[in-house]
This record gives C-alpha cells, structure tokens and sequence, in this order.
C-alpha cells in the first residue's frame, strides 16, 4: 500500500496526502495521476484504482488544499475562507458517480 490513512476517514486522510506540510520539505503523496487514482482504491472507495488524467489530478488538489483550510480553520475556531468553502460546496453538489460497463 503506498498511502497511509491515520485520520480513520477519507474525508481527514485526503487533505494528510500532502505529508509534512509544515516543514520546508513537504511529501506529495498525489505526484501523479496514477497515484489519485490508487488513493481511491486504497482508501476503500473504489475496488480498483481509478483512471485519472492531469487535469483529475490538477482538481483533486485544488479540493485538497480548500478541504484542508476548511478542516484547520475550524480546529483553530478561525473563520473559514469562503473560497474554499465554494469549491467544497461546489464539488459536494456533483451527482454521485454511476458504476458501468465497459
């Protein structure tokens, strides 16, 4: 397994994908497309990974980082950046993905 998932939920443990964000030397654990795709099925999401482009990989860190400031404003009791907010809201809004046959 190449990802970890200390925060017991998907929703805590996609914002941890950036490891160390703290020091001068952070790990991106999203450094590719395949590696979205393998965090899918490695937090139990998905059965297999999912096909992921770059411009998947371009979004999943946008909502990354929005999702982080959101989850730190609220352990700091800061108010929330409503950008951030927006893009959550707006992704939370999409429909749920359809299983199908190729």
């Amino acid at each position: 397994m190449r990802h970890a998932f200390p925060g017991g939920t998907p929703a805590l443990d996609f914002p941890g994908t950036l490891r160390f964000r703290h020091r001068a030397d952070p790990r991106e654990d999203l450094d590719s497309p395949a590696s979205l795709g393998a965090w899918f099925r490695e937090a139990g999401i998905t059965v297999d990974d999912v096909p992921a482009g770059p411009d998947d990989l371009r979004e999943a860190l946008a909502l990354r980082e929005a999702v982080y400031q959101l989850v730190r404003a609220a352990v700091a009791g800061e108010k929330y950046d409503r950008d951030a907010l927006a893009l959550v809201n707006e992704y939370a809004r999409k429909p749920t993905p359809v299983p199908q046959l190729t």
